[in-house]
This record gives C-alpha cells, sequence and structure tokens, in this order.
C-alpha cells in the first residue's frame, strides 16, 4: 500500500491501493463534506486505435472508445443513468484522447451507486439493436459537431498539424467509421481494456477508507488479476505539417483565425516530462502574451483580435501544440501579428517577480479544488489518467525558474506554424 502526500489537503492521509484483482483505489477523504464523489478512469480513448494485447496486434476504428462508453449505459432491464437517478445519485460518462471515465456523485451512501457501477460493467448489452441504436445517437452528435464552428475549427487545424496521429480525428469518429465498428470489435475492445488491473477508482469525500476496500474487494471479486496484459501503441508523428494554410467560407459575422504550433520532439517524453512541459509553456505564454503582459491589448487597439481572443497549450508523451484563436475583420493581418509573436519569443525575458506571482497563483488553483469534492475528484482523476502525480507537479512548479520558462519558450520560435481561417460567405 502507497501513502501519498495529501495530508496536509484533506485532513487525512490519502489511500493509494492495489485490490487482489488488480483494481487500483484511490481515496481522497474530505471529512465533513456531504458529497461522495467517484471516477472510474479506463485507459481506452480515441488515441488508442492500434494497441498489444495478449499478444496479438489489434486495430479499433475511430470512435470505438466513444461507442463503447455509450454502450455501458445501456441493459436489457433499462437505462444506468435512470438507475442511478433512483437511488439519489447523478452518474454520466465521457471519453478523450487517453481515457474512459465514469463518474457519479450522491449526497447519500456510497454502497449503492457502488454496487450499481460495477453491476453495469458486468451487463454491458452487445446486442446488435443495442449497438445500432447508439450509432444513430452518436451519428446525430456527429452531425452537430459538424455545425459546430469552434468544432470545426478545430478538427482542421488538428489535421493541417498532424500527418498520420489520431489526434486529428474525432473522438467520436465518423460516420463512416463508426459504420464499420461491430459487436466483435466492441467485446475485443471492452476484453482488453475493461479489465480491473488496467483501471482507476478515485473516491473522495467523508467515507470510511476501510469499509470501502471491504466493499470493493467484494465487489469486484469476479474480474481476477491475470497475466495478459495490453500495451499502448504510441508514435511520434512524422516532422513537418500536413499542411500549412486552410481556409473555407462559412456564414460568419467575422472571420475566424486559428493558429497552431506544432511541438515537435525526437523521442517519446515520459508521463511527468509532458505534464511539466505542458505546465512550464502555460507559465511561459501566460507571462508572455497573457492579460496582464499588454500583448493582447495591443492587437485589440490595432483592430486584429477581439475579446474571443484565447490560447492553449496541450503536451502529451507522443505529441503537443499551442492553439491560437480569436475573431477579426483583418484576417490576412491577424495571422501576420501572430506568426510575429512567436518570432519573438526568444526575446522575451521572463522576471523573477512575475514567475513568483504566477506560480502562487497556480498552486493556488490546485489547491482551491481541494476545497471541493468534484473538483478534487476531478483533478486528481486527470493526472491519474495521465500517468503523473499532482502533489510532485506542485513541488516542482514550486522550484521553476525564469530560465526554465525561457528554455521551453525558445523552442517555440522555431517549431512548425499552420493555420486555418473561416472567412464570411
Amino acid at each position: 500500500m502507497t501513502i501519498n502526500n495529501a495530508t496536509w489537503l484533506s485532513g487525512e492521509k490519502m489511500l493509494d491501493i492495489r485490490l487482489t484483482n488488480g483494481l487500483r483505489v484511490v481515496v481522497l477523504p474530505k471529512k465533513g463534506f456531504f458529497r461522495k464523489a467517484v471516477t472510474l478512469i479506463i485507459p481506452f480513448g480515441s488515441e488508442d486505435e492500434n494497441i498489444e494485447c495478449q499478444d496479438e496486434k489489434m486495430s479499433f476504428p475511430a470512435g470505438s472508445a466513444h461507442l463503447l462508453e455509450h454502450l455501458l449505459f445501456e441493459s436489457q432491464d433499462g437505462f444506468y443513468t435512470r438507475k442511478f437517478t433512483e437511488i439519489g445519485s447523478t452518474a454520466n460518462a465521457y471519453t478523450t484522447n487517453n481515457r474512459t471515465a465514469i463518474y457519479f456523485s450522491t449526497v447519500g451512501a456510497i454502497d449503492e451507486p457502488l454496487k450499481l457501477l460495477f453491476e453495469m460493467l458486468e451487463n454491458v448489452d452487445f446486442r446488435k439493436d443495442a449497438i445500432n441504436k447508439e450509432k444513430k445517437i452518436v451519428s446525430e452528435e456527429i452531425s452537430l459537431y459538424d455545425d459546430d464552428v469552434e468544432q470545426s475549427l478545430y478538427f482542421d487545424l488538428m489535421r493541417s498539424l498532424y500527418r498520420s496521429n489520431p489526434v486529428k480525428n474525432d473522438i467520436a469518429g465518423s460516420k463512416e467509421s463508426l459504420r464499420t465498428i461491430s459487436a466483435g470489435i466492441l467485446e475485443k475492445a471492452f476484453s482488453c481494456f475493461y479489465r480491473y488491473q488496467n483501471m482507476i477508482l478515485v473516491i473522495a469525500g467523508d467515507v470510511d477508507k476501510e469499509a470501502i476496500i471491504t466493499l470493493l474487494e467484494n465487489l469486484a471479486s469476479d474480474n481476477v488479476l491475470v497475466n495478459d496484459h495490453f500495451k499502448r501503441i504510441r508514435k511520434i508523428d512524422p516532422e513537418g505539417l500536413a499542411r500549412e494554410y486552410y481556409t473555407e467560407k462559412r456564414d460568419l459575422r467575422n472571420s475566424i483565425v486559428m493558429m497552431g504550433i506544432k511541438l515537435e520532439n525526437s523521442v517519446l517524453r515520459t508521463p511527468m516530462e509532458a505534464a511539466l512541459e505542458e505546465i512550464k509553456g502555460y507559465l511561459f505564454l501566460e507571462n508572455y502574451m497573457g492579460k496582464m503582459s499588454g500583448r493582447e491589448l495591443e492587437l485589440q487597439k490595432q483592430g486584429l483580435v477581439n475579446d474571443t481572443f484565447d490560447f492553449s497549450l496541450s503536451v502529451t508523451t507522443n505529441y503537443g501544440h499551442i492553439i491560437l484563436y480569436s475573431e477579426t475583420k483583418k484576417p490576412e493581418e491577424t495571422m501576420e501579428a501572430f506568426r510575429n509573436l512567436f518570432a519573438l519569443t526568444r526575446e522575451h525575458i521572463v522576471k523573477p517577480d512575475d514567475l513568483e506571482r504566477q506560480k502562487r497563483k497556480m498552486i493556488g488553483d490546485f489547491v482551491l479544488a481541494f476545497d471541493s469534492v468534484s473538483r478534487s475528484c476531478s483533478l486528481l482523476s486527470e493526472y491519474l489518467a495521465r500517468g503523473a502525480d499532482i502533489f510532485v507537479i506542485m513541488d516542482a512548479i514550486n522550484r521553476m525558474t525564469p530560465k526554465d520558462l525561457q528554455e521551453t519558450g525558445n523552442k517555440y520560435a522555431l517549431m512548425p506554424q499552420a493555420f486555418v481561417h473561416y472567412g464570411v460567405r
């Protein structure tokens, strides 16, 4: 049993243990809180199109993880969302690039919804009519995504930045890939990914840790620990861009510009390296062009961006990118201004006092999340799914220096850039 250093956040030691069958259980006690929150993390996301399982290479069509998530809530004797509601709990699920997560919260006893969660895993309905029903629902979701301008813009940018990485595909897949997903494919995915030894169960709230572990040992006793395993196949995208520029006309009030910077790397990062690189990058970008820097205000004064201007950063073990976004009436000038911004990152000087304020705010935001049962459960789940320790990360943030940020920013001027422009029809 491993005890994490979360005592100062929860008032009681956090429990991190593996059950007999391999299920990892993380319990964050929150004494005096009425709400309990639970998230079950399954390592099956939209990027997991190719894996090795039981010494066999397997491929899954785009959208398989998302469709399987939908199917979890189906059963021959009723919809599980309703079953959770009937016992006073709120349940849902989501799929990302790297995971599927099933979660619920309750202000009552936690035993019954936990039992229902494990019942749900034991009763997935793989009948053809159930699958076709969920395919229809997902197909309608995809149609809605196609009409969502920001969603379309984002995936047009991903398809510009990446040549082969599955991150360029919609998490729900496409209507074409959906048609290729059979019951056999879903059952094979379920047997590979939905083993307890692959999952992490995160519980936050005022709970009895020992009683919870006893309950879980009994609930999960049928899915025994086995020697077979799966291995994710993560590859680095080929160098360069799929395309440097893409444009199309839309029914819009203003043009929209999205710039992407592909953070190329020659070797796979470890999960902790990826998490820390993402945080260093975010701190640099916030220091360089956040609201306090004055650069956004200058762009607004020039009429190149408006109050929709935003930027984001994502770094994983095998890819990373920065995104800039804004509506604009001067798309060509805005794109040129974005290019110039990143041509000058090597000249930016990070001041120690500014960085100290940024670090205090970031660590403060992390700590503040632990004042909420739901937010602390979500935060722990996010970093556990990534394979990174949030408490180690907070300590690393505290030790970051201006030099660390400047070295990170220096790289950005050298990385390939792609643009997507949606013009006014």
